[in-house]
């Protein structure tokens, strides 16, 4: 093996290692804030969410489902756009996919900062099914299901966690 693939190797390693210690940062830090008002902050961040992919000139609808019988589950659901594979990717690896530029229209402005609202979810599970449509330019539509898992409190848990999740999208 030469020099340039242990290069890559290393490049991946240090990618993989980052990716995790964000995950495990930002999930800590939620865990260890969180107050009772934290607890509820999960359905106005995805409502934001919403919002911030409506369609133009259209309205986002948006439906909340809770199931209390046996597993209690949580569905939201909106009519917002589409992912895009930059979209999860993004959510896979937890990035945030917000234009930062300052010409934005205010009007239009995406709500959300850091890109860490999707986050919130983990406070009532750490496993979280997203179940969605994804849409590429050229290409047709297409379903998918991926479980996003921060139950991890290891680096190489969460490592192995973004792998499958990527894995999954693949």
């Amino acid at each position: 093996m030469g020099y340039v693939k242990y290069i890559e190797e290393s490049k991946q390693k240090v990618y993989n290692q980052s990716v995790a210690t964000r995950i495990l940062d930002l999930v800590d830090k939620l865990r260890l804030n969180s107050n009772e008002n934290d607890q509820r902050r999960w359905i106005w961040e995805l409502i934001q969410n919403a919002k911030d992919v409506a369609f133009d000139n259209q309205p986002v609808s948006i439906c909340v489902d809770l199931v209390e019988s046996g597993v209690e589950t949580v569905t939201f659901r909106h009519n917002g756009k589409p992912f895009s594979i930059d979209n999860i990717t993004f959510l896979i690896e937890q990035v945030s996919t917000k234009e930062r530029n300052a010409e934005i229209k205010e009007k239009n402005k995406p709500t959300g900062k850091f890109g860490t609202e999707f986050l919130t979810t983990h406070l009532l599970a750490e496993t979280v099914e997203v179940d969605s449509v994804v849409k590429e330019k050229d290409l047709p539509f297409k379903k998918f299901r991926l479980l996003l898992d921060r139950s991890g409190s290891e680096i190489d848990d969460v490592i192995r966690s973004v792998n499958t999740s990527l894995e999954i999208l693949k």
